[in-house]
């Protein structure tokens, strides 16, 4: 009796929002399906923006994240949260956060060995 293979999903978050305008630490705090799972990664500054990697199981149908600094300074979209719904059947993502518009973009592409392309393509900005 075989076992069944669950597939995982990466995603590549990249911020260049308000918070990179000081010098602490950035973390991605995120959890899926409406924050049921929560985790936060420490994000690593690049010369142009701060980045990490998240993977989840294929079967999450949404992502919620928000960012911190180590001083208690919260980027959660004026308190309405980022958010992704991954496509089916996409195996990567970059999403993109930035401080020009304030709103999350996003690629899906296929996960390729040496190059990894954000473009500007419009994420869905959560509202209440």
């Amino acid at each position: 009796m075989g076992t069944k293979k669950t597939t995982d999903k990466t995603y590549e978050l990249k911020y260049t929002g308000w918070l990179t305008e000081g010098d602490s630490p950035i973390y991605l705090h995120y959890g899926t399906e409406n924050w049921s799972e929560v985790s936060e990664n420490k994000m690593r500054k690049l010369k142009n923006c701060y980045k990490t990697e998240i993977t989840v199981p294929s079967t999450v149908a949404s992502i919620s994240f928000c960012f911190r600094d180590s001083n208690g300074n919260w980027d959660n979209n004026s308190g309405n949260d980022y958010w992704y719904t991954p496509a089916i059947g996409e195996t990567y993502s970059c999403v993109e956060v930035s401080l020009a518009d304030n709103v999350a973009s996003a690629t899906s592409t296929a996960k390729k060995a040496t190059t990894r392309v954000c473009s500007t393509k419009k994420a869905v900005k959560k509202e209440e």
